[in-house]
């Protein structure tokens, strides 16, 4: 099977693990704390994803 390769991620409703890491500006161990956190993590089969608005959500109440 392929690895599926999308660039779209600007009002994506889900995003993998690296494009994750891209939007936060962070590195792996960060970008899926972060996603645990603000429970943001959704299984499809063995793909994991994130719920970005969750994420945006968390950082903003996180926010000072």
């Amino acid at each position: 099977m392929r690895k599926t390769k999308a660039d779209n991620t600007a009002g994506a409703l889900m995003v993998t693990t690296e494009q994750l890491m891209e939007k936060l500006n962070c590195g792996y161990k960060s970008a899926v704390s972060i996603g645990a956190k603000a429970e943001a993590r959704i299984y499809v089969g063995r793909r994991v994803w994130y719920n970005v608005r969750k994420v945006e959500q968390y950082l903003e109440k996180i926010a000072v």
